[in-house]
């Protein structure tokens, strides 16, 4: 082999080595130089039963019960099930996640939404006792990490997890009000101050029982089984019974049939507005609902409506 061959090789196995050291160790080196220790790693996620959450001068806490999250401070108000799984997947990720020291200085943790005008202050509890104290900022370039800071520290961080799109979040309220099969429903009772009317299925029709018999149109009484059978809120008022007139019985609809028995109680408007939406409450509950005009409607009904 030639002096110029060996010397073309050796250029050759120089190159090599200098790439490999390049991506290989050198890349890694310069990835762990970047990584810092995970402030939230060593938190026992079946610890946390409370997070208090506070954003843009709003604070919730959520408090765990048996398995699910309550809204703190009211009777049975939950977290709708698929955002309270999200969070539970969320929590887990941080504390397994990956972080990134991105800045040791105070004066930049405004630059990563991590001031307290603009990030959202979160704080993990057992009870009583503080687990951690943490901003939530905004979302890293690639929109799957967060910038994310102890509260009372300078340093602010990169974490490989999106935490903003969760504690961000103003909608903690489960605003379901019926989640039900249609079908199952057999019976309807409609209650007003001054009448009273019930209507059962036959098969595939549907009659009317009191004040007295007569055959009801099954897609009238559709539109009835449609709200009654899947009914969403529009919005959580306040939880105060003052001003909502739900104690006047306005409307009572109740509907029951094979392991179901969903019934509504419909109180007086919001506001005076002539699309207000109305204060509801279920039956078996104090949880207090806004419902929309159209669905007050549908089940404000005559007989004349439902033949």
């Amino acid at each position: 082999m030639s002096k110029k061959n060996l010397y073309l090789g050796g250029i050759l196995i120089a190159l090599a080595f200098v790439a490999y050291l390049y991506n290989g160790p050198l890349q890694k080196w310069q990835e762990d130089k970047n990584k810092s220790e995970n402030f939230l790693a060593k938190i026992d996620v079946n610890q946390i039963d409370f997070i208090d959450i506070a954003n843009k001068g709003e604070l919730i806490t959520l408090e765990k019960q048996n398995d699910k999250w309550k809204v703190s401070g009211t009777k049975d108000f939950f977290v709708e099930s698929a955002l309270a799984t999200e969070l539970d997947t969320k929590i887990k990720d941080a504390i397994n996640g990956k972080m990134e020291l991105v800045s040791n200085n105070k004066e930049n943790k405004k630059d990563f939404d991590l001031d307290e005008k603009s990030g959202v202050l979160i704080k993990l509890r057992q009870g009583e006792n503080t687990l951690k104290e943490f901003l939530v900022g905004g979302f890293g370039s690639d929109y799957n990490s967060t910038y994310i800071a102890e509260a009372e520290s300078d340093e602010s961080y990169l974490i490989n997890v999106a935490l903003n799109n969760i504690f961000a979040n103003s909608e903690w309220y489960d605003k379901t009000i019926f989640q039900t099969n249609p079908e199952k429903i057999t019976k309807i009772r409609f209650q007003y101050p001054d009448r009273e009317i019930i209507i059962e299925r036959d098969g595939e029709d549907w009659n009317g029982i009191a004040p007295y018999e007569f055959s009801a149109d099954a897609e009238k009484v559709g539109n009835v089984l449609n709200v009654i059978a899947n009914l969403e809120a529009g919005d959580i008022p306040e939880q105060k019974f003052e001003g909502t007139r739900l104690e006047e019985n306005l409307i009572i609809v109740e509907a029951s049939g094979e392991g179901t028995n969903n019934t509504i109680m419909i109180g007086g408007a919001e506001s005076e507005e002539d699309d207000a939406s109305y204060y509801a409450k279920k039956g078996d509950s104090d949880n207090i609902y806004l419902i929309s005009l159209e669905n007050r409607d549908i089940l404000d009904v005559s007989i004349r409506d439902l033949r």
